[in-house]
């Protein structure tokens, strides 16, 4: 579910969140966009119903397909996304 000020019409549903952050309903909320580290960080949302998250923060970065083997064996990252092909 979004507020009609972030999804009233196409272009502001598609693109409004390159800007700024589109309010959550989920356990987190982003709190931080780095454009030039190519990483946003997510923190536990005040406003979530359920259980608190057990995790401060998550910080999503964008990882090259050829580095993300050598950066998940370095524990530069937790996670990495294998794809299905």
């Amino acid at each position: 579910l979004l507020p009609n000020e972030v999804s009233s019409d196409a272009k502001k549903f598609n693109e409004g969140f390159k800007d700024e952050f589109v309010p959550s309903s989920g356990p987190f909320k982003a709190t931080k966009l780095d454009k030039s580290a190519k990483t946003v960080t997510m923190e536990p949302n005040d406003k979530w119903w359920g259980n608190k998250p057990k995790l401060d923060k998550i910080t999503y970065r964008v990882v090259s397909q050829p580095q993300q083997g050598q950066a998940f064996a370095n524990k530069e990252i937790d996670l990495v996304d294998i794809g299905t092909d």
